[in-house]
């Protein structure tokens, strides 16, 4: 073989590693929701008085809110599921079902007049490390940190 084919060969060779290798670092990250459990994931705001956490268990969300250090009497339980597709529709047979994916489904109801709709809530999770979480709301672009906290009562 000549010394230009085999330089044209490891050329072609080289682009197919290179363009295999950029679509593996390119697919979505798929988060275990083992991950998020049994934990307290707290979202402080600098400057501000209020706080929130949050317990994920395999298939509930648990929200607590603080003002000036205590906790505000009412928790918040929502059904939630992971998804690794953006979803329109909240399926409840996921909720517990699904063990990892790159995105938060939860159903709240929100108090309108005097009934209470169902409204899907949708985040990405962005990075997840054993002590923080970083997600962003799909509809409306916010970003939300979250850090694992050793005590709620401060």
């Amino acid at each position: 073989m000549k010394k230009n084919q085999k330089n044209g060969i490891l050329g072609i060779i080289c682009i197919f590693m290179l363009i295999f290798f950029t679509f593996s670092y390119m697919q979505e990250k798929s988060y275990k929701k083992s991950d998020l459990m049994n934990k307290e994931w707290v979202n402080r705001i600098p400057g501000k008085t209020a706080h929130a956490s949050y317990s994920y268990t395999d298939k509930e969300i648990t929200l607590k809110v603080f003002y000036n250090g205590v906790k505000i009497d009412q928790e918040l339980v929502i059904p939630y599921y992971l998804s690794d597709d953006i979803v329109d529709k909240f399926h409840a047979d996921s909720v517990g079902n699904n063990k990892s994916g790159k995105y938060i489904v939860r159903l709240s109801k929100i108090k309108v007049g005097e009934t209470y709709e169902e409204h899907i809530e949708l985040f990405e999770i962005l990075e997840l490390t054993d002590t923080f979480l970083k997600t962003k709301h799909v509809r409306s672009g916010t970003v939300l940190e979250f850090h694992v906290e050793e005590s709620e009562n401060q």
